[in-house]
């Protein structure tokens, strides 16, 4: 298992309803322990923080892997349909995401967007 450093991300949310404001939702990546089996990439452990005054749901996590050679290799993005309170932490364990290159010795995972509530 391998942990990766604290990560910072700040993405463009769009108010509910269509509006054309968009709010910036900070969610930190404070931990990441994951694996590779047989062509699959598993997150064993995800912490994830917030920085909002609002709780946040529906966090969409990019993560992109990488070989020995620190070449980018794969690129997934899923959505955790959960939520996070205002100033809060997250806990996930068990997460697949999916097949990847089987070169792939390494992983950086970060938080594109998320749903301020």
């Amino acid at each position: 298992m391998k942990t990766l450093k604290t990560l910072i991300a700040a993405a463009l949310i769009a108010h509910v309803g269509g509006a054309a404001a968009a709010q910036s939702a900070k969610i930190e990546v404070v931990s990441l322990k994951y694996h590779l089996r047989g062509g699959v990439m598993l997150i064993d452990e995800l912490t994830l923080s917030s920085f909002n005054d609002r709780p946040v749901k529906d966090m969409v996590l990019r993560c992109t892997t990488s070989g020995r050679s620190r070449t980018d290799l794969t690129e997934i993005t899923i959505t955790l349909r959960d939520f996070i309170e205002p100033k809060g932490v997250q806990y996930f364990y068990n997460v697949t995401l999916g097949s990847v290159d089987p070169q792939s010795t390494s992983m950086e995972c970060d938080v594109k967007a998320a749903k301020v509530l």
